[in-house]
């Protein structure tokens, strides 16, 4: 059972590869958002990019200097421009790959969980995109893996250098994706927590915090401050955020971003999120129902998948009534779609034990997946043409 689990991992990981790669290799013309970053990569310099940005985009400048240092020895080919995406996305794959082996319950909800993130329109589509979504995709499952690391250590395993590790590394993410912040505040609150009970965590603690708030001040000084105000930005957003002008457009705009969030993912056609609207109760569900059980089951640490997706859904709808950060299903908070994925498969879960219900459901979500991934390939395959 194991080699045939391991067996259809790589079958997966490899057809992932393939859609990833067919749409990257396609040589898509640059389009809207990338033409303006672009114009911002090729007239300033590596310094200049660390101020006001052209045309009132919005994107980490430590991320983007990167990529121009890239792509400027290669003409600013479009392939050079979107390798770096590619490359978070792939990374980000094997990243939330390990987060399913240490979270699934089963081997055939291993396989599930790689089939939604394999299948779906966003994950690969955004791999050969000149935006930072895939990295916010990548960080978000780099602080999952270490707060899963925090809850592990607490529980009794030696991890303390894994600890050390991520408590270092983790916090400069924040330089490639602003989603991070959602993060960070769950590591000190989890350590904060873990010193309770043991004191040799004091240190790595300390330097995680030292870090994080050397990066925090060195992002705002270089890169947030010429971002804040932008209202631009704001009013291409404002129908992505939640409404608070009456009760009806705050429920309608909720109703709505709920939807979105949770079926979007697959494929952007009427058919593909109609099915998949079928699994969204499935979803909530189990959001509702294991982050209040892993509250008490960790009597308030954060540590798991499932405390994880409650908090991450709080902040963004805070930060949707706030108009700072759209609530929606959209590129935008594609880092949530992994722990969407989780959910609505241990939703189906719930149904286990009841074999006539369970199996046809089972059943239901692999045809969709394997109908939006094969969609998927014929719609790259049609960019050759």
């Amino acid at each position: 059972m194991k080699k045939a689990t391991l067996y259809i991992t790589a079958l997966i990981a490899g057809w992932f590869l393939f859609l990833c790669l067919l749409h990257y290799f396609s040589k898509r013309p640059l389009w809207l958002d990338e033409r303006l970053l672009f114009e911002n990569i090729r007239d300033f310099s590596v310094a200049q990019l660390f101020g006001p940005l052209k045309n009132t985009q919005v994107f980490p400048r430590a991320y983007l200097a990167l990529i121009k240092l890239i792509s400027q020895p290669f003409s600013y080919n479009a392939l050079a421009l979107r390798l770096l995406p590619l490359v978070f996305m792939l990374a980000g794959f094997f990243v939330w790959l390990k987060i399913y082996r240490l979270s699934a319950k089963a081997a055939l909800f291993l396989v599930i969980l790689l089939f939604s993130f394999a299948s779906s329109h966003f994950t690969t589509y955004y791999a050969a995109e000149f935006k930072q979504y895939s990295c916010d995709l990548f960080a978000t499952g780099v602080f999952v893996l270490f707060i899963i690391y925090q809850g592990k250590f607490a529980d009794g395993d030696n991890l303390l250098r894994k600890l050390w590790f991520f408590s270092i590394i983790s916090p400069f993410l924040l330089f490639f994706s602003y989603i991070s912040a959602l993060l960070m505040w769950i590591v000190a609150y989890n350590y904060l927590l873990l010193l309770k009970k043991n004191r040799k965590l004091a240190t790595p603690f300390i330097a995680y915090s030292a870090i994080a708030v050397a990066c925090c001040i060195l992002l705002y000084f270089f890169d947030i401050r010429f971002s804040l105000g932008n209202q631009s930005m704001h009013d291409y957003w404002k129908d992505y955020f939640i409404s608070t002008q009456s009760t009806y457009e705050f429920m309608k705009s909720l109703t709505e971003g709920i939807r979105n969030i949770t079926v979007r993912w697959y494929l952007e056609k009427k058919w593909a999120m109609g099915i998949a609207t079928v699994f969204m109760p499935f979803c909530w569900v189990a959001i509702v129902k294991y982050c209040i059980s892993s509250f008490r089951k960790h009597k308030g640490a954060l540590v798991d998948l499932d405390a994880l997706c409650a908090i991450l859904l709080s902040e963004v709808f805070l930060l949707g009534i706030l108009q700072m950060y759209p609530f929606t299903g959209c590129r935008a908070t594609l880092f949530i779609a992994p722990f969407i994925f989780y959910m609505i498969v241990k939703g189906i879960y719930l149904f286990e034990r009841i074999k006539f219900v369970f199996y046809p459901l089972i059943g239901a979500y692999i045809i969709l997946l394997s109908a939006v991934s094969w969609n998927l390939a014929i719609e790259y395959l049609k960019l050759y043409v």
